[in-house]
């Protein structure tokens, strides 16, 4: 009886060890479609506050993004109120490529908000457009890698 039991032990040893075995390649095979699945982008406009007065404000390089972002997490310029907001990515002819809105909330001193983006921006130069609902747009320049 005893070594019907310690057989059963090592089959049951074994089988234990074959699902570690297939479950770490399970998560080999599924951790990169997962990961390309939620690719996210901080756009940070703190220090992109639209300008007032005469005066121009300084050249700034363009915001960059990868093609295959697919949520954007969007710092707003400094001083923008919680609420929902546009926004849109453009083609520089004008045609949009996203049209989507979001809701900012302030934390911590910062208005954020997230938008969800489909994957399949080709490489480029466009335009980011943002606006509190009901006020004018803002535009950055964006260059997608």
């Amino acid at each position: 009886v005893s070594s019907r039991r310690s057989r059963g032990h090592v089959k049951e040893k074994n089988i234990v060890r074959r699902l570690h075995a297939l479950a770490s390649v399970l998560v080999l095979a599924v951790s990169p479609a997962f990961a390309a699945a939620t690719q996210t982008v901080v756009l940070d406009l703190r220090d992109r506050s639209p300008e007032r007065g005469a005066e121009p404000g300084p050249v700034l390089p363009p915001l960059e993004m990868a093609r295959n972002v697919s949520h954007l997490e969007i710092y707003l310029p400094l001083g923008s109120p919680e609420g929902l907001y546009d926004v849109r990515i453009m083609t520089t002819q004008g045609e949009p490529l996203l049209v989507a809105k979001g809701r900012a909330k302030i934390k911590q001193g910062l208005t954020s908000m997230g938008v969800d983006v489909a994957p399949t921006i080709r490489s480029g130069r466009y335009i980011l457009k943002i606006r509190e609902r009901g006020w004018d747009w803002f535009s950055f320049p964006l260059v997608v890698r």
